[in-house]
């Protein structure tokens, strides 16, 4: 008994020991810092001490938050008691859009196998080259440098009721955790200086939906044109959010005829384009719109007009509701005829008839307990499997002759066993006779 609670004793001091030799009391950290230059680099210094040991390695981890990815890297230092160490992300090679905040933190340990992990600290990579003001609350921020208060404030505004919109006709709310950041600049170019390499030249706003960032150029003389497009271009990253899923995306009509209703009413050059096409009986197929858009100037535009038509009438005829459970349906993954059959009772081509007849034009609409037509359209970009489960491929059939051979094989093995079995039995029954 005495020899077992000795051997206990001992464990209990060799992990005592062991916890003081990876304690984070030996290394202490004077100076963290990061600083960034936009669109050239960010730079990471360190400064630690370590009063018994020498510091021998230092890990810098780094991740733009939202981004399921976390990076690290080696920042450059001289081992010793007292280290300055630096690390330089050239964001050059990796672009990262002006506004997402960038969190990191270190691990460093020194000779005599002490550790110790920083806490971690988030700054906002911003476009170092302006001066910003900022308007936010709990659900966005959009930020300017060129033009009045008023200006700012008229944006911000433009925002704020597209998100009430969306949440009052289609059930769509913007993530509080991570709210939306809008940065507004003063011309297109000045836009286009802030973007990637290989911008198109007729670029006015971009959005990049996964980390909640939007980047547009309003020129102060151009309030009323901006606030459409701070409304259009926030529906999207906020539709996104909402119906983000691993199997597939919106329609390409139901994702811009969202952002346009968010908008406000329909403009004039657009209702016209819309018009004069329901007069002359050309309008274009919701299967056509369901893809990319035509190229075609004028049919792009006639292409926004039907998807903002088509969102009016659902929701104006089905309801808000009915407009949340699509976006749902859709979030769980489905094909687009499944998730409007689903909610609706009418595949793209009945839901096209349907609304087609609202705005007087030539087809007419299917009941919605009609048996679905065939089609052979494609499904969306992948194959939902969450809802239909994809086929697990089988083993390949084997040729007939082949396979008979097989059945006739296994047939003379079993007779063979049987054989044998009848052999040894005769035998043993014999040798009982004796």
């Amino acid at each position: 008994m005495k020899r077992l609670l000795w051997v206990i004793l001992c464990l209990v001091a060799a992990l005592g020991l062991a916890g003081v030799a990876w304690a984070d009391g030996e290394i202490t950290i004077t100076s963290d810092k990061a600083q960034a230059r936009f669109q050239e680099q960010i730079t990471f210094n360190l400064e630690a001490k370590d009063d018994t040991s020498d510091i021998t390695r230092i890990t810098l981890y780094y991740q733009i938050v939202g981004q399921p990815v976390t990076s690290y890297a080696y920042p450059k230092f001289d081992p010793g008691r007292a280290v300055k160490a630096e690390y330089v992300w050239d964001t050059k090679k990796s672009y990262i859009p002006p506004g997402v905040s960038i969190t990191y933190y270190y691990l460093l340990e020194d000779a005599a196998a002490h550790q110790l992990k920083t806490s971690p600290q988030t700054f906002v990579y911003t476009d170092t080259r302006h001066t910003w003001r900022t308007e936010k609350n709990s659900q966005l921020s959009l930020s300017w440098y060129q033009g009045s208060d008023s200006f700012g404030r008229a944006l911000f505004g433009a925002a704020t009721t597209a998100l009430a919109q969306l949440a009052t006709d289609a059930g769509v709310t913007v993530t509080v955790q991570s709210p939306v950041s809008i940065w507004i600049y003063d011309s297109y170019d000045e836009l286009r200086k802030s973007m990637e390499q290989g911008a198109k030249e007729w670029t006015g706003g971009v959005s990049y939906s996964d980390m909640g960032i939007i980047l547009i150029g309003v020129p102060e003389n151009r309030l009323e044109w901006g606030k459409r497009a701070v409304a259009h271009e926030l529906s999207h990253v906020v539709i996104d959010r909402a119906t983000h899923n691993p199997f597939g995306d919106l329609p390409r009509w139901l994702n811009e005829g969202l952002a346009m209703y968010a908008e406000g009413p329909l403009e004039s050059e657009y209702q016209a384009a819309l018009d004069r096409a329901i007069s002359q009986n050309k309008l274009l197929s919701l299967r056509t719109l369901s893809s990319n858009f035509p190229a075609d100037s004028a049919q792009a535009t006639l292409s926004y007009a039907e998807s903002y038509s088509v969102v009016k009438y659902l929701i104006d005829t089905h309801g808000r509701d009915k407009m949340a459970a699509l976006l749902n349906t859709f979030k769980e993954g489905s094909t687009y005829d499944g998730a409007l059959k689903k909610v609706y009772g009418l595949d793209t081509d009945g839901l096209d008839a349907a609304w087609q007849a609202s705005v007087g034009g030539k087809r007419a609409a299917p009941s919605a307990t009609a048996a679905p037509r065939a089609t052979t359209t494609p499904v969306p970009r992948r194959t939902p499997s969450a809802i239909a489960g994809p086929a697990q491929p089988g083993a390949p059939a084997l040729p007939t002759n082949v396979a008979m051979l097989l059945g006739l094989a296994c047939v003379g093995a079993t007779c063979v066993v049987l054989a044998v079995a009848l052999i040894v039995l005769v035998t043993w029954l014999a040798r009982r006779r004796r």
